[in-house]
């Protein structure tokens, strides 16, 4: 198996659409503003950064393979491990869509996801219902209760099933 940069430059080569990106859209558009910055962590293909630009001020788009070219000027992409550096600037959301389970050291990433918020800032996450033996990381991990334990209160969560997977769907703010 690739090692995960490898994997994920791979699969992030071709952008595509599903009605779990499209979830994803509806669940956002209550969170974002013309006035707010987005640090999108795991932006993958780059689609969800750039529908996510379309009412937000800014968005970064972090990945350990971020897209090599912007699809919006409101875009910029960086190349990190949220679980190894923290990233500079403060965000008003930070989203975190099919992430946390492929984050090796869980708790540094979640204390540098928080560190790059804003005071009243929200943290977006989905969470897969199953185990995803194809990655190369896939951790099944209590997301709740690791959230909560860097002081973050659940605001809101939605559980949506699609064909052949289901998701929890979760809004975060500072408690």
């Amino acid at each position: 198996m690739p090692n995960q940069k490898e994997f994920y430059e791979e699969k992030n080569s071709n952008v595509t659409i599903s009605s779990r990106k499209i979830k994803i859209i509806n669940l956002v558009s209550s969170v974002l503003a013309p006035n707010r910055s987005v640090l999108d962590i795991g932006c993958g293909d780059g689609f969800l950064s750039f529908v996510m630009s379309l009412t937000s001020k800014s968005v970064t788009g972090c990945d350990l393979a971020p897209p090599k070219e912007a699809l919006s000027p409101n875009v910029s992409y960086v190349e990190s491990d949220i679980s190894k550096s923290k990233l500079n600037g403060e965000y008003d959301v930070v989203t975190c869509f099919d992430v946390l389970e492929h984050i090796e050291d869980l708790e540094a990433g979640l204390v540098n996801i928080k560190a790059a918020l804003k005071k009243g800032g929200a943290l977006i996450v989905n969470h897969p219902e199953h185990h995803d033996p194809s990655q190369p990381i896939d951790n099944e991990i209590p997301v709740l209760e690791l959230i909560k334990k860097i002081n973050m209160k659940l605001i809101k969560l939605e559980y949506y099933g699609f064909t052949d997977e289901a998701y929890y769907f979760m809004i975060f703010v500072e408690a």
